[in-house]
């Protein structure tokens, strides 16, 4: 019950929040999640590392804003390039790195990327013409695929899909995955009253049920590689930032390098 009720407090919170607050606003959001979602990453990958979390934490916060300076993927990248390249040339002049401090800097680098990098395109969103289209449209989607998924995998799901990743889902939920994101993707852009190419929107659409799935299957695999049920516990019946926005993490950039072929 308490999943259902949060989920639909986030739902009129979101859609409020789309409608009305500025870009900037949303910019600033975005940022405040990610730095809760990279503390959370590097407290599943790193736990032992409080100065190495704190690090991250900065290096995230530098880049987000960076994206709210500069509005281009390209100077997120180049940054995200940089802190790799120091990320490994640091260690040079001291003793031969151990497995285990190769293992921490390549989480560390992967945090940045997952942390920085993904709720960096969603933050740059809100620079697109039409940006309010395509955020509902990235939600609807996601939201739709996550739904489908439910309830075909519950009515009809008999073959499983990634066993050892996540039990619970099937290839027949994958299927509604796909089927709700298309819908998703219908209404939407019907009450929007836009004039786009359907074809271009219904495989968008398909897409994103596919891309969020396997968003989904990532953030299991992270979490079942460290042991761990929920990425945190800040959403009552969801877990943490990364749990709730695991699929919409991977949907949204999908989304942003798609966007300048559609046509108004």
């Amino acid at each position: 019950m308490a999943r259902w009720i949060t989920g639909i407090i986030l739902a009129i919170a979101a859609v409020f929040l789309l409608l009305y607050a500025p870009p900037t606003y949303l910019k600033i959001l975005v940022c405040a999640l990610s730095l809760i979602g990279a503390w959370e990453f590097f407290s599943i990958t790193i736990p032992e590392r409080l100065s190495v979390k704190i690090i991250g934490l900065i290096l995230v916060g530098f880049g987000l804003s960076i994206v709210i300076y500069c509005q281009e993927a390209k100077a997120l990248l180049f940054f995200i390039y940089v802190v790799m390249f120091l990320s490994f040339c640091i260690q040079f002049p001291g003793p031969v790195a151990t497995p285990e401090k190769m293992r921490q800097t390549a989480f560390f680098v992967l945090g940045l990327f997952y942390c920085c990098f993904l709720f960096g395109i969603l933050a740059l969103m809100t620079d697109l013409p039409q940006y309010k289209y395509f955020l509902f449209l990235t939600l609807a989607c996601t939201h739709g695929a996550d739904t489908g998924a439910y309830v075909v995998g519950k009515n009809f799901g008999k073959n499983k899909l990634a066993p050892l990743l996540s039990p619970g889902k099937t290839r027949e939920g994958g299927y509604g995955s796909v089927l709700g994101s298309i819908l998703g993707a219908i209404l939407v852009t019907v009450l929007f009253q836009v004039t786009v190419n359907w074809w271009l929107v219904l495989g968008i659409g398909a897409a994103l049920g596919v891309i969020g799935l396997l968003g989904d299957l990532a953030e299991s695999l992270l979490k079942r590689g460290f042991g761990v049920k929920d990425s945190g516990k800040l959403i009552p019946g969801h877990g943490g930032i990364l749990d709730r926005f695991d699929s919409l993490l991977f949907t949204s950039p999908f989304v942003y390098f798609v966007a300048p072929y559609f046509q108004f």
